[in-house]
């Protein structure tokens, strides 16, 4: 099975790839794939605001519980933390365990997790 990483860069209400992360994402997990998210620059707004899209069930936090609990490793740097005004309060937990739902690295660890997967897909 592949190793992909998705590499979220642009913020939810810029680009319509958060629905396209949503539905690939899902689609690898249930394929067994194993799956990495990155959130940097505005992507950092994608894990950070809760935002939910027509058509979709769910919104963005219930989203990502839900990948975190299927394996799915979910990664923010920093430097788009702290160069967007935001901090570590601002990291959501999982509703079902409180526990932080995104971990945060710099970006030499970043470049790491990118170099471990198999394809990246940045939308």
């Amino acid at each position: 099975m592949a190793h992909l990483g998705f590499l979220l860069t642009r913020s939810i209400s810029a680009s319509a790839g958060s629905r396209s992360f949503r539905l690939l994402s899902r689609a690898a997990l249930n394929k067994g794939h194993k799956v990495s998210v990155i959130f940097a620059d505005d992507g950092i707004y994608q894990c950070v605001f809760n935002k939910r899209y027509k058509g979709d069930n769910d919104d963005m936090l219930s989203f990502l519980s839900d990948l975190k609990r299927r394996g799915a490793y979910l990664v923010a740097d920093y430097a788009s933390l702290n160069g967007r005004g935001l901090n570590l309060d601002n990291i959501p937990t999982d509703p079902e365990d409180n526990k932080v739902l995104i971990k945060i690295v710099t970006v030499e660890e970043l470049v790491k997790i990118i170099g471990l997967v198999d394809q990246v897909i940045c939308l």
